[in-house]
């Protein structure tokens, strides 16, 4: 019996601090806990619209929650990410929207939404990570 209880509890410790890795697909809407880290992937067919979000919750050991892009490429002829192609991230402080080739750089102590829309044939591409990051 105690075997048992043993190996349920290195079974769920394993869940919870592998994150899952995202690709935006044409729609998907998931919730993602975060113990370790997940990559966020956004790779656009040039042929079909995008509607995609995420929402990262941060497991009971992880204290912040850090979001950022190592590649952000995201096409708006509009400046202030008005129109399609944009990303919109939204914590707990409030809602912003990012286009061009200025990615997201977040840390938060709650969750964090990632939602990603665009048109058809764009050639929007973005490699993000979301990360427990443990304050110095």
């Amino acid at each position: 019996m105690q075997s048992l209880y043993i190996l349920l509890l290195l079974g769920l410790v394993c869940f919870v601090v592998e994150g899952k890795d995202v690709t935006c697909k044409r729609r998907r809407k998931q919730t993602v806990e975060i113990g370790d880290s997940s990559i966020f992937n956004v790779t656009n067919s040039k042929f079909r619209k995008t509607k995609c979000s995420v929402t990262y919750k941060k497991n009971l050991s992880c204290p912040l929650i850090r979001f950022n892009c190592s590649y952000f490429d995201i096409s708006n002829k509009n400046a202030r990410c008005k129109r399609l192609d944009r990303m919109v991230i939204q914590t707990d402080i409030g809602t912003k929207k990012y286009c061009g080739m200025n990615g997201p750089d977040i840390t938060t102590s709650g969750s964090i939404k990632i939602s990603y829309f665009s048109k058809k044939k764009s050639a929007s591409h973005a490699t993000c990570k979301a990360e427990c990051v443990y304050p110095t």
